[in-house]
């Protein structure tokens, strides 16, 4: 069972603990949605890649590129819809960013394994 490690403040550790909930940020609102973008297109362009290999799953990934073009998301500039994340290592020792997360460079980091993570709650959010 792989634990995987979140970097953060002090203060969204404590509502982490206190609330047994985690929150993910609209990519749009990153300080670099860049490297989402990036990772996107290259997620897309294997995907395309893969639909012409014979055999294997080719129809699988060709069903996830349709869905992709019927949400309108093969760009991710031009999504429709909110995409939230939030980031995670499996490096105990480094926050992913390379530095530390937080007021005065002050971070917390703390393990989940697969079960601790089914076990916590993902608010859902609802626009008007």
């Amino acid at each position: 069972m792989v634990t995987v490690y979140h970097y953060t403040d002090t203060q969204a550790f404590k509502g982490v603990i206190e609330n047994a909930a985690l929150w993910a940020t609209d990519f749009r609102y990153l300080n670099d949605s860049g490297e989402l973008i990036y990772t996107w297109a290259a997620f897309v362009e294997r995907l395309e890649k893969l639909v012409k290999n014979p055999g294997g799953h080719a129809q699988a990934y060709a069903a996830q590129l349709e869905a992709l073009t019927l949400l309108n998301a093969r760009d991710l500039m031009q999504f429709d819809d909110a995409m939230f994340v939030a980031c995670f290592t499996e490096l105990p020792t480094k926050s992913p960013s390379g530095r530390a997360t937080g007021t005065k460079g002050a971070a917390w980091r703390w393990g989940l394994t697969p079960n601790a993570l089914e076990r916590l709650r993902f608010p859902s959010i609802t626009t008007a």
